[in-house]
């Protein structure tokens, strides 16, 4: 059966400035947010079941995916029992560009870091691992350059 959808719209100008999309038992699915025409997506956020955010996408104002501030156009999460499990985030190429991965208890234990630049682990505002975090370092073929921190695995 189908949902329904909730809209805002921009002040005096009566274009849509976000749609969120409910399934048909009201559990919300999907979130937009739009630039200023009322069509063109900013932001697309969709929720699993669980109302869990397992994707989120930003686009310029042409509809083209566009790096946030964060470096990355678009996000996708994936959960155990409500807890994340892993984040991979790509760039607006569409690929992989970063992925987080979390233990049982939904603690971030490892970055991964990878794509066709150079990345600068002191970038971030939070540097360094964290106790039993591990941070590992890919050239821009993909080949592991080197871990910080954590525990080793082998």
């Amino acid at each position: 059966s189908v949902g329904y959808d909730e809209f805002d719209y921009w002040e005096g100008v009566r274009t849509a400035r976000a749609c969120r999309r409910y399934d048909s038992d009201g559990r919300l699915r999907q979130r937009i947010f739009y630039w200023k025409d009322g069509v063109t997506p900013q932001q697309d956020e969709k929720y699993d079941l669980e109302g869990n955010m397992v994707e989120k996408v930003h686009y310029n104002s042409d509809g083209k995916m566009q790096a946030n501030v964060d470096g990355w156009a678009a996000m996708r999460a994936r959960y155990k029992d409500r807890k994340p499990t892993v984040e991979s985030f790509y760039g607006e190429d569409g690929k992989l560009v970063a992925r987080k991965i979390y233990n049982d208890s939904g603690r971030l234990v490892m970055r991964q870091m990878v794509g066709d630049r150079d990345f600068d682990p002191y970038e971030q505002f939070d540097a360094q691992p964290m106790m039993g975090e591990r941070v590992l370092y890919y050239d821009r073929s993909g080949q592991l350059k080197g871990a910080v921190g954590g525990y080793r695995q082998d």
